[in-house]
């Protein structure tokens, strides 16, 4: 899976750091090394070694949106409606 920018994904109760109680969090930032995550209603982020996400991923411990795949999508129309 290619991770992107403001993809969501549901916490499982096997995602041990949550400790807001969040049941979503967001992909704020991430690079080669690092994503920059933010939880629903929370007021703090967090960062997690992209290798250790993705493993997070992998277990269940995080399951990725179904909006991700509405989003992607309407993104992929939208660029075939421009191409045109």
């Amino acid at each position: 899976m290619e991770l992107q920018e403001n993809m969501i994904f549901s916490i499982t109760e096997k995602f041990i750091p949550n400790f807001s109680k969040a049941q979503t969090l967001r992909i704020i930032q991430l690079n080669e090394k690092t994503v920059k995550i933010e939880m629903d209603e929370a007021k703090s982020r967090g960062a997690f070694p992209i290798e250790q996400f993705k493993g997070l991923v992998r277990d269940g411990s995080l399951i990725l949106s179904e909006s991700n795949s509405l989003l992607s999508e309407v993104a992929v129309v939208a660029s075939e409606g421009t191409a045109s």
